[in-house]
């Protein structure tokens, strides 16, 4: 994700919306997995942002799929949202939605 040089602070990416390539708002980082004898980020959990599970849908996406808008906004990943539905699952401490 950003250059050997460039420092961010693990708080405030929790805190970026992750797009993607087209624009369109995938959710939020929910999680960081840090490996402590690298001293490096492995893999984020992401929170959709969507209307059939009201948030409670989650992916794991390594680290390394992650990239910085070009106004170092936002993160960006190279996924629609309907690809990572399919793989998603529902977040501990959550229950569905009630059907209609």
């Amino acid at each position: 994700m950003p250059s050997v040089n460039r420092r961010v602070n693990l708080v405030g990416i929790a805190r970026r919306r992750v797009l993607n390539t087209r624009g369109e708002t995938l959710g939020r980082i929910d999680e960081l997995m840090i490996d402590l004898a690298e001293g490096r980020v492995e893999c984020a959990t992401l929170r959709l942002q969507t209307e059939k599970m009201d948030g409670t849908l989650a992916v794991v996406i390594p680290w390394s799929q992650f990239h910085v808008s070009s106004d170092g906004e936002n993160l960006v990943l190279d996924f629609s949202l309907a690809v990572l539905e399919s793989v998603a699952t529902r977040r501990a401490g959550h229950s569905p939605p009630p059907s209609s």
